[in-house]
């Protein structure tokens, strides 16, 4: 008789967990073949009634659970470990099999309620103390507990709600220099390294660059100090500072590095983008994130819509992109992320004139399409072809996309699941995109030349994609698919 799969202990959103929501957590004890789910939170009962609905859609068994975490100084001062073994004295307490619908009459619903208020007064105390900390060091910037609570919760705080805050903070303020895309109010510096293991030293030796355009216009060039270069790894033979203010259009750019006298190169792309956009004229392009009566209108009276579903998609929700590609093969890890194995762009195509790219995903697509969502064509027609199609696991090969034009009754619609709407000001890459797009439906070679329906395009944020049934075996390889 087979075993049933059981986890009878999840943290969900309303308290901490690594899931998106909810829903993220079911789905994937369905891919995951676990027929016995159960919610535990600490200090709450506030998603009880998601997790019922949930489990009822997916044919899931829900259990219900409630977990404290509790605190005994004198253990602590002897040094005793409960169930902690970093920290003596703490206790974590389950409560399993909890009824449903869940009830509880006074006291106790009170006193559940000052154990929640507590918690969350011991994490605003903690962030004070952090903020206090970071002052004292001078670091330029502090966290706000309000705004912690309000965006990275569902009320109850835990500490990991601060350590998420201070993550978030130190990428904002501090960025990351191992950039490879620029505004043109910006320098490019790059350190230049390189790593030797021939037979002998290489004596006095120049090391030459050059920055290249796309068509390999050399814009500038300089050459560093001589050195001897030791045999070892990782040397260092200069710094290049070259300010971009001469770049006024995006562009694909290339540093090349070459060691004087010998045939010994390196080469990397970079891109630039102007620190300030032209204002887009809007007026004739109706945008939004939802299939609503205006879409329709629009597209009826023959007008042009931009559908923005960037965390709308159902149909392709299950796929997970990353900008790397899936690790050796999906089949033998169960299907798990990433499951996607690159981006296949029509770098040709008028929509990316103000945006330069490759056909394929480089370095600046980082941006648009790591963890981006994709959508699933499977009711388009077989000669459908988008713009950005993200290239599936080759084990399922579903088709896939990002970016894609049609004719819709009589108008004209551009649908993109990347986000490009979010944070333009930090996302210069997104904003770039979203320009380049809308400058070209306000072109005359805005004609899409595929013509799609309403339900087709609106299925994207109503059915659900292929998906494999990971319960069907309990090997990793290739009987993830039957008679494969």
């Amino acid at each position: 008789m087979p075993v049933m799969k059981v986890n009878a202990h999840l943290h969900t959103p309303y308290s901490f967990s690594a899931f998106i929501d909810i829903d993220d957590a079911l789905d994937r004890a369905v891919k995951e073949g676990v027929k016995v789910v159960g919610i535990n939170d600490f200090y709450t009962t506030s998603g009880y009634d998601a997790w019922a609905e949930g489990c009822k859609r997916r044919n899931l068994f829900p259990l219900f659970g409630i977990e404290f975490i509790s605190l005994n100084e004198a253990d602590q001062r002897a040094g005793l470990r409960v169930n902690d073994p970093g920290n003596p004295g703490r206790t974590y307490m389950s409560g399993k099999g909890m009824s449903y619908p869940f009830m509880l009459d006074e006291p106790y619903a009170t006193q559940l309620a000052s154990v929640r208020k507590e918690a969350n007064d011991q994490v605003e105390a903690m962030c004070g103390k952090l903020n206090e900390l970071l002052l004292a060091n001078k670091i330029d910037f502090s966290l706000d507990f309000e705004w912690i609570k309000n965006e990275l919760t569902k009320g109850s705080i835990r500490e990991r709600h601060l350590a998420k805050a201070l993550r978030m903070k130190v990428y904002e303020f501090c960025g990351n220099e191992e950039t490879f895309v620029f505004t043109n109010n910006e320098n490019l510096k790059a350190n230049i390294e390189i790593s030797h293991f021939g037979e002998e030293v290489l004596k006095g030796k120049q090391t030459e660059w050059k920055v290249k355009n796309a068509l390999g216009k050399t814009i500038s060039q300089g050459i560093l100090s001589a050195k001897d270069i030791q045999i070892g790894n990782c040397q260092q033979l200069g710094e290049i500072t070259i300010p971009l203010s001469f770049i006024k259009e995006a562009e694909k750019m290339i540093l090349e590095v070459k060691l004087g006298g010998t045939e010994v190169s390196n080469n990397w792309d970079f891109w630039v983008y102007p620190e300030i956009l032209p204002q887009v004229d809007t007026t004739s392009v109706y945008i939004c994130d939802k299939m609503d009566d205006k879409l329709k209108s629009v597209l009826n009276n023959g007008g042009s819509v931009l559908l923005q579903l960037a965390g709308k998609v159902t149909q392709g929700k299950d796929v997970v992109q990353q900008l790397v590609p899936a690790f050796w093969n999906t089949s033998w890890f169960k299907m798990r992320p990433p499951h996607t194995t690159g981006i296949l762009i029509n770098d040709f195509h008028p929509v990316f004139r103000d945006f330069p790219t490759d056909y394929y995903s480089n370095l600046q697509w980082w941006e648009l399409a790591n963890r981006a969502q994709v959508m699933e064509l499977t009711d388009f027609p077989k000669s459908f072809q988008p713009i950005v199609q993200t290239i599936d696991t080759w084990f399922i090969n579903r088709r896939l996309a990002m970016l894609f034009e049609a004719r819709v009754g009589n108008g004209k619609i551009i649908v993109c699941s990347a986000d490009i709407q979010k944070d333009p000001d930090k996302r210069i890459v997104a904003r770039q995109l979203r320009y380049s797009i809308l400058k070209y439906m306000n072109s005359n070679l805005f004609l899409p030349e595929n013509e799609l329906t309403l339900e087709v395009i609106e299925n994207l944020t109503i059915k659900r994609g292929e998906w494999l049934d990971m319960s069907m075996t309990k090997d990793a390889p290739d009987e993830l698919k039957k008679n494969i």
